[in-house]
């Protein structure tokens, strides 16, 4: 699945929803080479798929609700991410509509695409 930009609140909330919705409703049969991020990007390799990209850590535990993490790259390590978790926002499973987009949104901001080469916490 994708979403393109530019996009509503609304379609990113039920973009983000319908992404868990479908978490472990197909059972390979067998563990894909690539990675779905490789396939889409059309890299060879994770680190590849990554460069230029940013990331947030977006984690759901059933009958509790969301943990939305920033991440920065670290300097020291091509392509990789630090967890700032000290900026993580918690949403319980019971939000109120486009509480998750807002939320979402603002960690997307958070989360940087460049090297981190300061202290993250």
């Amino acid at each position: 699945m994708s979403l393109k930009s530019p996009y509503s609140d609304d379609e990113l909330e039920k973009f983000l929803e319908t992404v868990f919705d479908l978490c472990y409703s197909i059972t390979p049969k067998e563990l894909p080479k690539q990675s779905a991020l490789q396939k889409y990007v059309g890299a060879k390799s994770y680190s590849a798929s990554v460069k230029g990209f940013g990331l947030v850590y977006l984690k759901w535990i059933n009958k509790q609700g969301y943990t939305i993490t920033p991440t920065c790259k670290n300097a020291k390590q091509k392509n990789s991410f630090i967890h700032l978790e000290s900026k993580s926002v918690e949403i319980d499973d019971r939000y109120v509509k486009g509480e998750l987009a807002m939320n979402f949104r603002r960690i997307m901001e958070l989360s940087s695409i460049g090297s981190m080469n300061q202290k993250t916490e």
